[in-house]
């Protein structure tokens, strides 16, 4: 909203009828005497639209010079009753004001600025249990839904920027086994069961309406097979980070890039299908560099995801279900500094000034709102 600064001031002059000169008084002694001055013109700038919405007078400086017989009274633009009043002393004949008013502004208002958001996607074997106690539907349905989602509305976003380094991109990483450098979506056998290599799927890339389905189905050709290593998932996800980096240097016209990652998974970090200590702090300590760079979002669909359970309590040994929940903050932006699960350090507070968050899906239904909410951000210009 512009502001007006107005500063105002006054000189009092005294002109005395005697300092007119003595002789002319009394040539004239039987005419009355009076006093007159041009209109007051102070209060002129209200006309000058200085108050208007647009920046077309910032800087601008409008100085004013009136005379006048009587007392002068300043107001405001925006609010008559705020006002003040110069008095003319009784002894002088005129009052002279000389103002000057300058204009500033402050302009408030919302920009977009592109992303590159890196999703990364649990496809371990229990993706293909059901979403819920009443949902049969399987989770890695369920994911895929969202995911698509997810991707329909980056591309509309996208469609409405005719300059491709003003779009949004998105990269996809699987994750389950053993870490490929490939691009792509391959598995391997290890004994007698099939796992998922844990591997970009996609690069970055700006999708629009006209070529959104080709990450699309690269998605919904997604199987869950294989265990849930979180750490090499990290991997390859600060390798992309790191891309992105190089990307915006190396190209002039795509500056102030915010990078986002939004993690999800439907269970604990693990080597075969239990919570591994290891995995879990391999996983937070890479977190740990990405977060210096990007924003990690963290999703979790697993039994028990409560976003109030931020350590162990109480005698004995961690929980499965503390371990599991403390993983997911500690892998987030809601401890920046977070060494492992069990070494949190201060948490970090949201826009409201309240504690950071983890996403959870108490049911299948909201899995699609959650996943779409944090790449949702619009950046603000004050």
């Amino acid at each position: 909203m512009k502001k007006i600064t107005q500063v105002v001031t006054f000189i009092m002059i005294v002109v005395m009828l005697s300092g007119l000169g003595q002789q002319q008084v009394n040539a004239a002694d039987n005419i009355t005497k009076s006093t007159v001055a041009d209109s007051e013109t102070i209060n002129n700038w209200h006309d000058a639209n200085a108050l208007d919405d647009s920046t077309k007078n910032v800087g601008r400086i409008w100085t004013d010079k009136s005379v006048s017989t009587g007392d002068v009274t300043l107001t405001g633009r925006q609010n008559e009753s705020q006002s003040v009043t110069i008095k003319k002393g009784a002894d002088s004949d005129f009052l002279v004001g000389l103002s000057a008013l300058s204009s500033t502004a402050k302009i408030v208002g919302e920009t977009t600025v592109p992303l590159d958001i890196v999703l990364v996607l649990d496809v371990s074997g229990s993706m293909d249990d059901p979403a819920g106690l009443t949902d049969s539907t399987k989770r890695i349905k369920r994911l895929k839904g969202a995911v698509n989602d997810f991707i329909d509305r980056s591309a509309k976003e996208n469609d409405k920027r005719a300059d491709e380094n003003k779009q949004s991109r998105i990269a996809v990483i699987k994750f389950a086994g053993e870490e490929s450098d490939k691009i792509g979506n391959e598995t391997y056998r290890k004994g007698q069961y099939l796992y998922n290599f844990t591997q970009v799927v996609s690069g970055y890339k700006a999708y629009t309406s006209s070529d959104k389905s080709e990450l699309q189905e690269k998605v919904n050709a997604l199987k869950p097979a294989g265990a849930t290593l979180a750490d090499n998932a990290m991997n390859l996800t600060q390798k992309l980070v790191k891309q992105s980096k190089t990307d915006e240097a190396s190209n002039e016209n795509r500056k102030n890039v915010k990078r986002v990652v939004i993690f999800f998974t439907d269970g604990v970090p693990a080597s075969v299908s239990n919570f591994d200590k290891d995995v879990a702090e391999r996983a937070i300590k890479s977190a740990k560099s990405i977060k210096k760079d990007a924003d990690i979002y963290t999703i979790g669909i697993f039994n028990n995801a409560d976003a109030k359970i931020t350590g162990h309590t109480g005698d004995g040994e961690w929980t499965d279900i503390e371990k599991a929940n403390a993983f997911m903050h500690g892998l987030s932006n809601n401890y920046p500094n977070a060494e492992s699960y069990d070494n949190l350090g201060t948490r970090a507070k949201d826009t409201n000034g309240n504690d950071a968050t983890y996403y959870k899906a108490t049911d299948a239904s909201s899995l699609k709102d959650i996943f779409t909410q944090p790449a949702n951000k619009k950046s603000r210009l004050n």
